[in-house]
């Protein structure tokens, strides 16, 4: 994720990229339980770790990886609008993704891990979620 400097009047920091991290944690979170999730889940039903680094055009570039699934268009729209650029990737090999958050620990030495406490299913599940999860098959 890369914020856009565009419209700013001044470089986003750490502290603020963090900020927005968690705020579009928040909208996920909304989006699978609806606006009391924290009476369900606590802070978030995702686990995730991030870390970021300051891009060649002097743009900070957060990196992150999260450990259940995500409404993909969902982050597209609400980052890009409210931060900057997006690129995601589905988690395909667990050595991969312990490689990918390995290299940025020795990179740079700085990760925010949050994993939750409790992990609840969400009782109602839409589409995206079904889909990622392999409960939604095709019947053609």
């Amino acid at each position: 994720m890369t914020f856009d400097e565009a419209d700013r009047t001044h470089a986003v920091t750490q502290t603020e990229a963090k900020f927005k991290l968690r705020r579009l944690v928040q909208v996920l979170n909304i989006d699978l339980f609806g606006k009391n999730y924290v009476k369900i889940v606590g802070h978030s039903y995702f686990p995730y770790v991030s870390s970021y680094e300051t891009t060649t055009l002097g743009l900070l570039h957060m990196h992150c990886l999260v450990a259940r699934p995500v409404n993909y268009e969902l982050i597209i729209s609400s980052w890009y609008h409210h931060s900057g650029y997006v690129k995601i990737e589905k988690i395909i090999d667990m050595e991969g993704a312990c490689k990918y958050v390995c290299k940025y620990v020795t990179k740079y030495g700085d990760l925010d891990i949050y994993k939750p406490k409790k992990i609840k299913e969400p009782s109602f599940s839409p589409m995206w979620y079904l889909e990622a999860t392999g409960q939604l098959r095709s019947t053609s």
